[in-house]
């Protein structure tokens, strides 16, 4: 398929559609008419079943597309398959794509065509407020013991409007040497006359933009991927909050990709119901909320409901866009636990869910790891942590599966509290 989008009237950003959401509320179909300010056909938001997905062994965005293998991600897409999953929830790099936007763009492309053969939807996210500042040493750790989920941007680029775009127009400042670049790469390693990953980076891409700021990555994805049949929509940021400098970053980013779509879908990675609200240069076209641990299946469906309610009010879908297990015991509330919670959500209503994750790892924030947690659903074998999760996340149980209640083999013995070799 041609990843480059066509050309359109620059009006047509202006003219309003409508999606057809249905989703059940009390065991009644209910049909939401979702105006957008967007053109053209529909695309699906309801009912939509997904995971979060980082491959097994990357602990951060950037790992993910540095060692990105498009065999892995044939396999994994067809493990999601398995649970009768249709979507996938997944990080993009900026910090990647500023250092290797030719590899990226040939990954991504790689990945929207996996995705379509395999059929799945993706669920791209473009930043992440979570981890820690981006450098060089973090971004390629790989030790269990030490590496981390990244933010991206780091926390010098939101704090620097001049920064956020890579043009010289706009309020930017800078030259193609090192210009408004120059903090960032020596956070990432790359001044003093060092070379990008690969292919390097060429002056100007293919639309004659400048690299590098995060508006130019925008445009970029939205430019080259906002008709893709594969994508389902755009998240714009992973839990931005509402801390003034980073909210007001994602509320630019989401009116860039607004400038330049057609009819995809734009929604945030809201942590709480409320922060949704907060976005009205566009509206977001789906509301999103996590609830990783509740305390019991009751206090899901509860807060289901309520999120039900909240977007009813604003005529918009809703996602529960992370989720993992109750905290009540047995076995160890550090351990997987999806059948905990999966019969509650596939009955609840919302118009969709990603459970976190996919694939067996340890926990991606370092507090977590550190407590021994680990989540997750299949080994990279195929073989699965635990049938009844399987069962319960397809629906199905009759799915028959292997399964190996360890931790996987290529982690050190003490870091989580599942069973070793």
């Amino acid at each position: 398929m041609q990843r480059h989008r066509c050309e359109r009237d620059q009006n047509d950003c202006l003219l309003p559609r409508t999606v057809v959401v249905s989703h059940r509320t009390d065991n009644r179909l209910r049909v939401a008419l979702v105006h957008v300010m967007s053109t053209t056909t529909d695309r699906t938001l309801s009912p939509v079943r997904g995971a979060v997905y980082v491959p097994a062994r990357a602990f951060n965005a950037y790992q993910f597309w540095e060692a990105y293998d498009p065999d892995e991600t044939e396999r994994d897409f067809r493990l999601a398959a398995k649970l009768n999953r249709d979507a996938l929830r997944l990080f993009l790099s900026y910090e990647y794509w500023f250092d290797a936007p030719e590899a990226m763009e040939r990954r991504v492309d790689n990945l929207f065509s996996t995705a379509e053969k395999e059929g799945i939807r993706v669920l791209p996210i473009l930043f992440e407020s979570a981890g820690e500042d981006p450098t060089r040493e973090r971004c390629q750790d790989q030790d269990p013991h030490t590496a981390c989920a990244v933010r991206s941007p780091s926390h010098d680029i939101i704090n620097d409007e001049s920064r956020w775009s890579g043009r010289g127009d706009g309020g930017a400042s800078g030259s193609d040497g090192d210009g408004i670049f120059s903090e960032a790469k020596q956070a990432l390693g790359l001044g003093g006359g060092s070379q990008h990953t690969e292919e390097g980076r060429d002056a100007d891409d293919r639309f004659g933009r400048r690299p590098g700021g995060p508006r130019e990555y925008v445009e970029w994805f939205v430019d080259r991927y906002g008709d893709d049949d594969a994508l389902l929509a755009l998240e714009i940021m992973n839990e931005p909050g509402d801390w003034g400098q980073r909210l007001k970053f994602a509320r630019r980013m989401l009116r860039v990709a607004d400038e330049h779509r057609n009819d995809l879908p734009l929604t945030m990675g809201c942590k709480g119901l409320r922060y949704n609200t907060l976005y009205d240069g566009p509206e977001l076209d789906v509301f999103q909320f996590h609830l990783n641990l509740p305390p019991t299946a009751r206090k899901m469906q509860e807060r289901m409901q309520k999120a039900r309610e909240f977007a009813d009010e604003h005529d918009k879908p809703v996602w529960l866009t992370e989720w993992q297990r109750t905290r009540e015991e047995p076995p160890d509330k550090f351990l997987p636990n999806y059948a905990s919670l999966a019969e509650t959500i596939r009955d609840g209503p919302v118009d969709g869910d990603f459970f976190w994750s996919l694939m067996l790892k340890p926990a991606y924030l370092p507090d977590q790891r550190e407590k021994g947690r680990i989540n997750g659903v299949f080994h990279r074998n195929g073989s699965v942590y635990s049938v009844s999760d399987a069962q319960a996340l397809a629906g199905d149980g009759s799915l028959d599966i292997d399964e190996r209640q360890q931790q996987p083999s290529w982690l050190p013995a003490d870091l989580t509290r599942a069973e070793t070799e």
